[in-house]
């Protein structure tokens, strides 16, 4: 796996050369990992990241490892936007702790780490930049109380989010639910609300990014607050 990553690292890296487009690389750190209202681990997380893009293209890897080893997540992105509209393609691989996991593994359900989601966002206008997305997980998202049938729950997460710029920062406040059960609640449940804020510290060769978000989920009714640094090249 590792030679693998390291040869989808470098092909995204010479493209990037030859075709003029860019690529980013970020090591983030983050007091925890909340996702769409849930705790992936509430540790001390960092987050390294390469992104590439070209034209309307994007291609990401992302990955996730808490502080403790307790936790760790590697994610490919795919998306490309035209205009306002937006589609990705989300490839979360989730190996669990003291089990076999494999990444190149899509057969088996239960032993099968990975959860595709295709998700589509739609942003109204430059001037009135509320943006609607709807993400489904299409397959790997099985019921665990199901087994040894592994029943799909083809989980939904709606969202809304609405950004907007101040002299000091970006901020982002977002609502995020779910129409039915599935990973997200046990029936159709509004789970998260989110305010973010976040800026970016500029250098010559590097920036600093940084982000604090207040989270609240109103499914496990829990808050939570947030902050993370990194630096970006």
């Amino acid at each position: 796996m590792k030679k693998f990553i390291l040869l989808v690292l470098a092909i995204f890296l010479t493209g990037s050369i030859i075709l003029n487009a860019s690529t980013k690389v970020k090591i983030y750190g983050q007091s925890a990992l909340i996702w769409r209202g849930y705790v992936s681990t509430n540790k001390p997380t960092i987050t390294p990241s390469i992104t590439y893009k070209n034209k309307g293209f994007q291609a990401e890897f992302w990955s996730a490892v808490a502080s403790d080893g307790s936790y760790h997540e590697f994610d490919f992105i795919l998306a490309y936007q035209y205009k306002n509209f937006k589609i990705s393609l989300f490839d979360y691989y989730l190996p669990k702790n003291g089990l076999e996991n494999k990444f190149f593994y899509f057969q088996s359900k239960p032993d099968m780490r990975h959860d595709i989601e295709l998700a589509v966002e739609y942003k109204i206008s430059d001037k009135f930049p509320l943006t609607i997305m709807a993400g489904n997980v299409f397959l790997g998202d099985y019921n665990a109380n199901s087994v040894p049938n592994c029943e799909e729950r083809y989980s939904t997460y709606l969202e809304l989010n609405y950004p907007f710029v101040t002299d000091f920062c970006k901020y982002k406040v977002a609502l995020g639910g779910t129409p039915y059960e599935g990973a997200y609640a046990d029936k159709a449940q509004i789970v998260n609300a989110t305010v973010e804020a976040q800026n970016t510290i500029q250098f010559e060769k590097f920036t600093i990014p940084w982000k604090l978000s207040l989270i609240y989920s109103t499914y496990s009714e829990d808050l939570y607050f947030v902050g993370g640094l990194g630096i970006q090249f």
